[in-house]
């Protein structure tokens, strides 16, 4: 069953953003190894560079590197994500106690940064 209140203690005093087990782990597994693929057929850009942004990355940084999925690419590729996405915006908006409500912005309103093997960065100095 699920714990609200589990939830909303583990955002409120333990600053936990992440739901565990939210997503059954047969579709993790499978949107992993989808996601390995859509990256090895080289389906989304693939951030590798250091200083300010680029084409991908429209913001200051450092160092990147990591594979990055835009809205457009999750819907595309993942739209079982963007269900998701959708559909859990009321729960968030129980842990949370405060509205949350659906980003307008398709380029950047779901995205996903894909670590290489052996570890990546997002703008961090390594």
């Amino acid at each position: 069953m699920f714990d609200i209140q589990k939830h909303r203690h583990n955002y409120f005093y333990n600053l936990a953003t992440v739901v565990e087990e939210l997503i059954p782990a047969e579709i993790c597994d499978n949107l992993t190894d989808r996601v390995n693929t859509i990256i090895a057929q080289g389906l989304v850009d693939h951030v590798n560079h250091s200083g300010l942004g680029n084409d991908a990355v429209s913001d200051l940084g450092r160092v990147y590197n990591h594979h990055i999925f835009k809205g457009p690419d999750v819907r595309a590729h993942l739209p079982e994500l963007n269900a998701i996405y959708h559909a859990i915006t009321p729960l968030i908006s129980l842990i949370t106690c405060t509205d949350a409500i659906v980003s307008p912005y398709s380029l950047s309103d779901i995205n996903i940064k894909a670590y290489p093997p052996g570890g990546g960065s997002a703008g961090f100095t390594l």
